[in-house]
């Protein structure tokens, strides 16, 4: 599956977020005068020791079936309900 990067510019600050296959902050930090896709495969770090065999991806909307183990980002409540 090919990499969808797309760069956002602030002031002083950029955010580069990959598109696919879910929305992933892959930087976000001092602005970036020059980028290119190609270098998304610098942006990514190592697994630590002792942890799961993938990092948990910083995704815009949390979600415990891809590893994050704190609050969700969409919850739903049916009041007792079926």
């Amino acid at each position: 599956m090919e990499d969808r990067l797309i760069k956002l510019d602030g002031g002083d600050t950029s955010l580069v977020v990959r598109v696919t296959p879910y929305p992933e902050i892959v930087y976000w930090g001092a602005r970036l005068e020059a980028f290119e896709p190609a270098f998304a495969a610098s942006l990514s770090y190592p697994v630590p020791n002792g942890r799961l065999d993938v990092t948990a991806p910083l995704t815009l909307s949390p979600e415990q079936g891809r590893g994050m183990f704190s609050s969700p980002g969409v919850e739903g409540h049916r009041a007792g309900g079926d």
